[in-house]
């Protein structure tokens, strides 16, 4: 089993934290788009 040291397991866990932020960015906007888009009362037809 290949053990990573304290500095690696240290980069590894904030590159996690990182990626976390960013989806949770990319998530709001999207949220606040559909938000936005919603309010306009226009709905597509099925």
């Amino acid at each position: 089993m290949d053990r990573l040291s304290h500095r690696e397991r240290r980069v590894t866990v904030i590159d996690a934290f990182f990626g976390l932020a960013d989806a949770i960015i990319t998530m709001r906007g999207l949220i606040r788009q559909a938000a936005t888009e919603d309010c306009r009362g226009e709905r597509p037809r099925p």
